[in-house]
């Protein structure tokens, strides 16, 4: 009997020698699984103090991949967290617009005039529901509707400038539809809605 369970034993290692060299790991002799390593603090750290120029970089075209900064600022933009926050600004802006443009009051608000918000609430509107839509997941597209919708928080100009708002809301619309249908923005287009992001910015 003895011999019996000792020859046993021996197949059982000599099969599994065999499913080993066969390309096959039994389940206890799997390597653990370790995520990969995050970005360091310090680029994290730069991320944070230079998030508007990197969003600029970004709405001009420029590859997420080509730097460390860039790659983290685009996975910032595309947090569902952040698209969250980002399309609810729109409602504070229009909050914001309505009732500086009631009072009157006349001092530097920011970088969009009350009417003039006012008067494309529907393309901000149409920008907060891509933005919350994860399919529109362009860090192009993003990154213009937050250079648009950063200043909500803040309070609005008065200066007249006309249709700047307009040409950027439909930068960025223009930028997130392309996404949704799989295809990158054209260099014709990226060059048309650049001036208008750095000018905002």
């Amino acid at each position: 009997m003895v011999f019996g369970a000792v020859a046993a034993h021996a197949e059982g290692a000599v099969d599994q020698r065999s499913d080993m060299s066969a390309g096959y790991v039994m389940p206890y002799h799997m390597p653990p699984e370790t995520a990969p390593p995050g970005p360091s603090l310090r680029v994290r750290v730069r991320v944070w103090l230079n998030r508007r120029a990197l969003d600029v970089d970004l709405a001009g075209g420029v590859d997420p991949t080509r730097s460390e900064e860039l790659r983290l600022r685009a996975k910032q933009l595309r947090d569902p967290k952040q698209r969250a926050r980002l399309a609810a600004s729109v409602g504070r802006l229009l909050t914001a617009a309505e009732r500086r443009n009631q009072s009157g009051v006349v001092r530097p608000q920011g970088q969009f005039g009350p009417s003039e918000v006012i008067a494309n609430r529907e393309l901000l509107g149409e920008l907060a529901r891509r933005v919350r839509d994860p399919r529109f997941d362009s860090p192009q597209g993003l990154a213009m509707a937050s250079i648009v919708l950063r200043d909500a928080r803040a309070p609005l100009s008065l200066e007249r400038r006309p249709r700047t708002l307009e040409g950027a809301l439909l930068g960025a619309l223009s930028a997130l539809d392309a996404s949704r249908l799989g295809a990158p923005a054209s260099i014709e287009r990226r060059r048309a809605v650049a001036p208008s992001m750095r000018e905002a910015a």
